[in-house]
């Protein structure tokens, strides 16, 4: 009696190195050539095996310069994520860049609206309340981009609750107040 072989329903990495190469209009051959290696290979990358290295770097590559010529292809934009995110799984140099991304989004983010609460003391509560909470979701965000950065030390419990720059926004709040307060007395 012959053993059972199992088939292996192919990830989302292998399907998508599939999906690539129908979108670029290429046979397993043209992408092998295109990504230096064999069409052996390709066939193993589109039936299970998981490409990685230099590989996964060039599959990023193909998609971005794809993705250029034909920015509006949503297709293409969901196969640059998922070999992005392969890419970062894998490496720690890529791990490290999306952390700094993130990071200064969340600096971006924080900027306008510390720049509203140091500018108009006038806010009323309830705003300077959301305002408060953005700021909150900021360092939340900073914290998480951390959690990517390969070289940081795990933290520790403490360090992923640890509430935003709350001495910061106390004193925003306060100086806020005593505006109000000023502007109360002259009327």
């Amino acid at each position: 009696m012959r053993p059972r072989t199992k088939t292996v329903k192919p990830g989302r990495l292998c399907v998508a190195v599939t999906e690539l190469r129908k979108v670029l209009k290429l046979t397993q051959q043209q992408l092998a050539q295109a990504l230096k290696t064999s069409i052996t290979t390709i066939a193993r990358y589109e039936s299970g095996r998981t490409p990685n290295g230099k590989i996964l770097v060039r599959l990023r590559e193909l998609s971005l310069e794809q993705l250029k010529r034909d920015p509006d292809n949503g297709e293409l934009e969901i196969l640059d994520r998922v070999f992005y995110g392969a890419l970062v799984d894998e490496s720690p140099l890529y791990r490290l860049q999306l952390a700094n991304a993130i990071s200064r989004a969340a600096g971006l983010l924080r900027e306008p609206v510390m720049g509203i609460l140091d500018d108009d003391p006038t806010i009323l509560a309830d705003t300077r309340k959301r305002l408060g909470k953005v700021l909150e979701h900021a360092d939340e965000i900073e914290q998480l981009a951390g959690l990517l950065d390969p070289v940081r030390e795990e933290p520790t419990l403490r360090e992923c609750r640890r509430p935003f720059n709350a001495a910061r926004f106390e004193q925003l709040l306060q100086k806020a107040e005593a505006s109000l307060t000023s502007q109360e007395n002259q009327a």
